[in-house]
Formats: C-alpha cells, structure tokens, sequence
C-alpha cells in the first residue's frame, strides 16, 4: 500500500511537472511570437522570421505563428516558405481566411491567376470580413484589367478598413483607367492623406 501510495505521488508530481514545462514552453512561444511582431513593425523581417521559426520549435501548432511567419516571408520573396506556411495553418484550421488570402496573393505574385481567385473567393466565403482578400482580389483584378471589378473589391475593402491607403490607390487607378480621371481624384488625395505618396504623383498629372 505504501509503495502504491508513493508510485502515486511521483506520478502525479511528474504530471504537474509536465503541465509546468508545456506552460513555459507555450509562455516562451508566445514571447518570441510577440517579439516577432515587433521586429515586423520596424520591418526587421528576416530577424522576425527566426522569432517566429523558434516559437514554432517550441510549439509546433502554434497556428498564429506560422501565419505571421508566412506573412513576413512576403516581404522577403520567400513565396516557396509562404506557401508552405498557410498550407500548415490551414492543416491546423482549414477556415482560416487569412491563410487563403496570402495564400492566393502570392499565386498571383508567381502568375497562377485561376488558382489564386479560387483562394481569395474562398478567403471571402470564409470570412466576408476579410478586408485583406478583398484587397488583393483587386490587386488580381487589376492585372487582369476588370477594372469595375476592382472598384468593387477596393469599395469592400475601404468599408471594412478605411485606413487602407492601397484600396483607395488602387481604386482611383482603377477609376482613371475608365477615363474617369475627375473621379479618381479624392481617392488619390485620400491615399496621398494616409502615406500613399505615388498617389500625389497622379494627382499632378489629372487632378490639376
């Protein structure tokens, strides 16, 4: 009975020591993760990838890390490690909008166009509040001249985010490229208004 008892308490002591060590590991994850989002802000990607790299080493379904990590590999032109990083984000969620929608960015950025609709339509059934699908499916439409196409989207994406200067700029470009040059004008300052100085350049050019 007393070796029972004892063979009990290491066992549990051991469990509560096994618990202790996944919360420090999930703590120190989410540290580096938190460390890689800062890093992405003063554009430091690649130093942000290894945050990131190491807090998945630490907790290999850590969705969100392998997301920001894909996201940050964008910026590089790492579009093989971007793919690979939102297939396992979809692996772990298969709705994850996010994860099409950069996932379909960058088949558009290598030239596959119908695979990368199919991505960013299904971003947009999953989440109709993905301001970012919307915003590279404009992006897609551009290049393949569906200008309305891209008003819409762009028009999207602003009542979602009203921030993002790329949906103006776009959609004025859009709007010019119809030969609607006088329209596109307050969407050009208000781009120019949130950073956006190419849209001053254009501005030069029709708006004066």
């Amino acid at each position: 009975m007393w070796l029972m008892k004892k063979l009990y308490t290491l066992l549990l002591f051991g469990w509560v020591l096994s618990l202790a060590g996944c919360d420090m590991k999930n703590n120190m994850a989410k540290s580096l993760y938190n460390l890689g989002n800062k890093r992405v802000t003063r554009k430091e990607y690649d130093r942000a990838i290894k945050d990131y790299t190491n807090a998945i080493k630490l907790d290999p379904g850590y969705k969100d890390a392998y997301l920001a990590r894909g996201s940050a590999r964008t910026w590089t032109h790492d579009y093989q490690g971007v793919m690979l990083d939102m297939n396992k984000v979809l692996d772990l969620d298969y709705r994850c909008a996010l994860a099409y929608a950069i996932r379909g960015f960058v088949k558009g950025q290598l030239g596959d166009n119908p695979s990368a609709f199919l991505d960013l339509d299904k971003a947009i059934e999953s989440d109709s509040t993905c301001d970012m699908a919307f915003l590279y499916r404009a992006d897609l439409k551009m290049k393949t001249k569906d200008y309305m196409g891209v008003i819409n989207d762009c028009s999207k994406t602003i009542d979602l985010n009203a921030k993002s200067e790329g949906a103006y700029y776009m959609r004025a470009n859009a709007k010019s490229a119809l030969g609607l040059h006088e329209q596109a004008c307050p969407d050009w300052s208000k781009a120019g208004e949130l950073g956006n100085m190419s849209a001053y350049d254009a501005m030069k050019k029709y708006c004066n």
